[in-house]
Order: C-alpha cells, then structure tokens, then sequence
C-alpha cells in the first residue's frame, strides 16, 4: 500500500466514523480482528465497522492498527502532548540503521514512547530477516506508554504481527507484561536488565512554545541540570533518560527535533553525550515528516561508542543534506574587529513609538528605519519598496532620535555610529554597510560597530563563501527553516578572518563601490566579492558553487 492510497484510505475510515458512538478502542481492536484474519468479513459488514471497504494491499498489515489509532487521536490532543507519529518508510530505514548487518540481532530492545507501535513493529520484522525466530523476536521487544490507547493498538499490532506467524499463545501473553502503560521518565523500563536498544519517537513538547512540561518532565530535567537548560524540550529530556538507562555497548536511536542540533539549553546534553554515546550516524531529511511544524532528524548513538564522524552534531547533519565541508578556519575572528549588538523587545517599542514617514524632505535628527526585510547583500531597499514594521506598511518610514528617550538613548546612540548591519536569519549573510550612522536597527538586526575604515572589510567577511558555509554548520538547526542560517550578535565575534590578506582588501574595494549603487548593481558587486572572498580563504569551487546556489534563491525572491 503505497502512503497516499492508505492516507485516503485512513481518512475514509474516520469520515464514516465521525459519528459513531462506539470508542476509538473498539475501531481499532475490529481493526486488529481483520488484521489477524487477514480479509474482511464474508458478507463484508462488520459490527462496528460496518461495510468498511477494503485497505489498499489488503488486511495482512499490522501497522495498520497504530495507523488507524493514530488518525483516530485527534490533532488537537497529539498537538498538547507533542506526539507525532512517523511514517512507516522513516520507521524502517532507521531500524535498519540502528540494526545494521555487521552487529549481533539485540536480545533487548525497548521503545519508551510506542505510540501505535511502528517502531516495535519494524524491529520484528528487522529480527526475523536476521534470522530470529519470531516468537523469540517477540519476546526480545518491549514498549511503555503514558497513553493507554496507544499501549492497547500497540498489543494489538504486535500481537497481530506474532499470530501471522503462528507464534503460541504463552508468547502472546507475555506480550501485556512486556508492553504497558508507563511513563519512561519515572517508570521502569519493561526490560530485564538494561536494554540493547532504545529506539523510538519521543514527545516534542517544548517550553519555547508556551507548552507546559508534565511534573515527571521538569523534575527529570532539574535532576539534570548539569546538562538540561530551563528550556529543553520533553525529547531532550528522554534522550538523557535513554542514554542512561542503555546497557554500555547499547544503542540509542530518536526521532529528535532538529533545534537539538545547536539550541543552547541542550549544549551541555551534547557534550555529554559525546563523551559517553557518541553518534555513530544520523538520518535527516529536506521533506516534513510530521503534520507538525516540525524538523526533524535521527541519530544512533552507542554507550562507550567509538567516535563516529568528525564535527559536531550540526556540522554533521549540514554535511548530510549537501553542505559543503569546510575545515577548521584557525587565526584571527571577527571579534578582534568589531563590537556587535542587537535590540530587543524594549527598543522594538521604542523605535515603533518613534517611527513616522518621512515628510518631502529629510530632517535633522532623523535616522531611516532598517528591517530584515528591507536589507539585501550590501544594499538598502529603503524608499524603493514597502517595510513592514510594528503592524504597519511605511513607504520611507524614519525614526526621531529625539523621541527615543529613557533607557534606549544609549542604545539608539551606539545606532548613530557607522556600522554594519546583519540579518539575523538567511540563506546567506546580507550585510549593509551604514556609512554615515543614519540607520536605525530594528530588532532583531545585529549591528556591528568598527573603525571606519574596517566596515568594507568587515562585510567582506560577511559575504565569504567559507564563512557562510562555517556558520550554517555550526548553527544547522538553530533557523526556522532548514535551509537558513540562524546567528545571533554574541556568535559573530566567532566568525574567521581569512589568511589571505591581499584579497580580502580587494574584496573591501568592492564592498565601497557598492556605496550609492542600485538594488541590482550591488547585487552583482556582491557577487564579485563572494568570489574573491572564496579565494582568500583559499576555498575549493564546491564552496563556491553552494553559496551562489543560495545567493540566487534569495536574489530571485
């Protein structure tokens, strides 16, 4: 059954349901009767399902018992709990990872958050093809839930699976012992002894989102403080968990959010794991796997493992999805140039509380207002098209220094200086250089200030290639989309300076030609720079071909 035909197919099943008085367990369990037959009824009219039509490919898929579960639990409830559940071809090509050839079958394995039960699924059909028996297979999987219809379609979907095989009734009963209802941060794992693998899809559930944490949940966290930030999120949480309770030589393998790539409450988690489970691999897909607005990725980790890949999470995951690599980038940083800074929510109100349009002629004391929207590479769309800005459409929009009083006067006075400004999130760095100091920064821009006779360089910089490439590793997962690059102004004193000292001023030359230019001339002057930039750094043409891919998606935009 291919995705698409079992979707229509799912939603069918719950369109003719919507109605019906009978309870969600009752679908499922006359799912999981069909399921074991292996056919519909002889006269095709079941109790509860009625004439429920035939499932594409027929009845012989216990995974269809976690999928009809699944659409049968509604958006709004999985949305609260942060449970979303991967598709059936995610489920097994990380089973395979996590079950690769070259390793012993585990005699223990465990999903602590089963949902449907595809992850356990998947693993016994893993363990077969490896030549396990199948009701040795069955005994060897275990699964703990806090939702209790999720525990009852993921007995039902083993035990389908076990009855296929003509797996004996005593097996079939260990079953309820081995799969139950249980939360894995407080609970015992159903397990004898530490497991093999941990393998599953935890809930997402974050306190970024204004999502409460279960009681069980803040108080795993605060008893690890050491390496769980106030903000981690409830899959960070039972990844620690996990890693703890593997046996050493065991194996880990979450469907994880990508934030966890580089988010800052968890820094410390993956320190920690390098040192006790390092990665092995990871598995990350461009294409959305959830209904959820969420990115995901999946690594496998092994206690005591040798170190896997060289980079750190993030870089490792950019590399995964065709970024570049770029070496260690030693020397000087931006740092020992600039000063950098950002507004935040106050000056966010001050500005807007000061923003007018401009009147047919400019004022003293005025500053022209600068958004991430209104800033390409190296130049200023001001005046030329509509900003957007404090719920408004401005055509000129400017700002009164003046008017900014209170404790912003000393941030709005550090604005007045020349400067560079940087969006905080694209697909490349769009720097703008403000020459004279007569550009006021809306939040979230970064303004970095320098001697004026840096600035040029400082965008230089900005617009290398490498540069760009080493930031989007570093901080993979950190951006609202997969295809930015987020930075923050704490993060740009890290940025490297290039060897090449010649070119980079070549390149600054270019930089101050852009002054004064149209939208389109800087453009193209921006593109000159990133191809000399990519030379002082001494850079390959892969890294150079990447970023003008990026460099042509925002300019068409």
């Amino acid at each position: 059954m291919s995705p698409d035909d079992r979707r229509r197919w799912l939603r069918r099943l719950v369109s003719n349901h919507a109605d019906a008085d009978g309870d969600a367990g009752a679908i499922v369990e006359a799912i999981a009767r069909r399921v074991v037959g292996g056919a519909a009824l002889a006269d095709g009219v079941d109790p509860i399902l009625g004439d429920c039509p035939d499932p594409p490919g027929g009845w012989d898929d216990p995974f269809l018992i976690g999928a009809v579960h699944e659409v049968i639990v509604s958006a709004t409830d999985r949305s609260a709990r942060g449970a979303w559940y991967t598709p059936r071809a995610v489920v097994e090509a990380l089973v395979l990872r996590a079950i690769p050839d070259d390793r012993p079958p585990p005699t223990s394995i465990v999903d602590p958050t089963c949902g449907g039960g595809a992850f356990l699924l998947a693993v016994l059909d893993r363990l077969v093809a490896l030549g396990v028996d199948p009701a040795d297979a069955v005994d060897r999987v275990a699964g703990l839930d806090i939702d209790g219809g999720a525990v009852a379609a993921t007995r039902l979907a083993v035990e389908a699976w076990a009855r296929r095989r003509g797996v004996d009734d005593s097996t079939l009963r260990r079953v309820r012992d081995n799969v139950r209802v249980g939360d894995h941060l407080v609970d015992d794992l159903p397990v004898a002894g530490r497991p093999d693998l941990v393998i599953g899809n935890p809930p997402f559930a974050t306190p970024l989102r204004g999502t409460p944490l279960p009681d069980s949940a803040v108080a795993a966290r605060l008893a690890r403080r050491d390496r769980l930030g106030p903000y981690a999120d409830l899959a960070a949480i039972h990844l620690a968990a996990a890693i703890e309770g593997a046996r050493p030589g065991g194996r880990v393998c979450f469907v994880l959010p990508q934030s966890l790539l580089a988010g800052r409450d968890t820094a410390a988690l993956r320190d920690w794991i390098d040192t006790t489970a390092p990665m092995q691999e990871l598995w990350i897909s461009r294409a959305p796997v959830f209904d959820a607005a969420v990115r995901v990725w999946a690594p496998v980790f092994e206690i005591g493992g040798e170190r896997g890949a060289p980079g750190s999470w993030a870089e490792q995951a950019a590399l995964a999805l065709g970024a570049p690599r770029v070496g260690p980038l030693p020397g000087p940083v931006l740092g020992d140039l600039v000063s950098a800074t950002a507004g935040f929510r106050d000056e966010h109100y001050a500005l807007a509380a000061a923003c007018r349009e401009q009147g047919d002629s400019p004022q003293p004391g005025e500053l022209r207002l600068a958004t991430v929207g209104s800033l390409d590479p190296l130049t200023s769309w001001w005046g030329r098209r509509p900003t957007r800005f404090a719920k408004h459409e401005w055509d000129r929009p400017v700002v009164d220094a003046d008017r900014i009083g209170g404790g912003n006067r000393a941030w709005q006075e550090h604005q007045t200086r020349p400067k560079v400004l940087l969006p905080t999130q694209s697909r490349v760095f769009e720097p703008f250089v403000d020459r004279h100091g007569s550009v006021a920064a809306a939040t979230p821009l970064i303004s970095m200030t320098a001697d004026e006779s840096d600035l040029d360089a400082v965008a230089a910089v900005l617009l290398a290639p490498p540069v760009v490439a080493w930031a989007h590793a570093r901080w993979f997962g950190a951006a609202l989309s997969l295809e930015s690059i987020k930075i923050a102004a704490r993060d740009v004193a890290a940025l490297p300076l290039p060897p090449d000292t010649d070119r980079w001023q070549a390149a600054a030359a270019v930089v101050a030609s852009a002054d004064g230019q149209d939208p389109q001339q800087a453009r193209r002057l921006a593109l000159e720079v990133g191809h000399i930039m990519n030379d002082a750094y001494g850079a390959g043409p892969d890294v150079l071909e990447w970023w003008l891919t990026r460099m042509t998606v925002l300019l068409a935009s």
